[in-house]
């Protein structure tokens, strides 16, 4: 019995000791650490004097109809931008900021949804 003791503690001995020698080999590894760029400062960068630096873009809303009815103004995915009340021949007029990379919006009203492409700074319609 004592034979298979002494055989048993000098393996331990050897485990613990194989398991320290990783544990040191790999944890005393350096970091490779990258320099620091130097930041730039907005009067490095080099801007074409016509850059557009908006990132909407105002529209005068004119839109009327022969009845009164409530009239929004929203992108295809269903943001409303502008919310107004249309009286019989008379416009609903408003200006509304639109995100530059938007094309076209939905004119919509209760039983009509229209898709409008934008062309100018105007969205200009009558519902019939």
């Amino acid at each position: 019995m004592k034979n298979k003791i002494t055989h048993i503690i000098p393996r331990k001995h050897l485990l613990l000791s194989l398991t320290m020698i990783i544990l040191t080999i790999t944890s005393c590894q350096k970091e490779l650490i990258q320099k620091e760029q130097p930041q730039k400062k907005m009067n490095d960068l080099n801007v074409s004097a016509s850059f557009d630096w908006n990132t909407s873009t105002d529209y005068l809303v004119f839109i009327s109809s022969t009845t009164s009815q409530l009239v929004k103004i929203a992108s295809a995915e269903g943001v409303i931008y502008q919310k107004g009340m249309t009286k019989p021949n008379e416009a609903f007029k408003a200006t509304v900021k639109i995100p530059s990379y938007i094309k076209t919006v939905k004119l919509i009203t209760a039983d009509k949804n229209v898709e409008y492409v934008l062309k100018d700074s105007k969205i200009n319609y009558t519902f019939k």
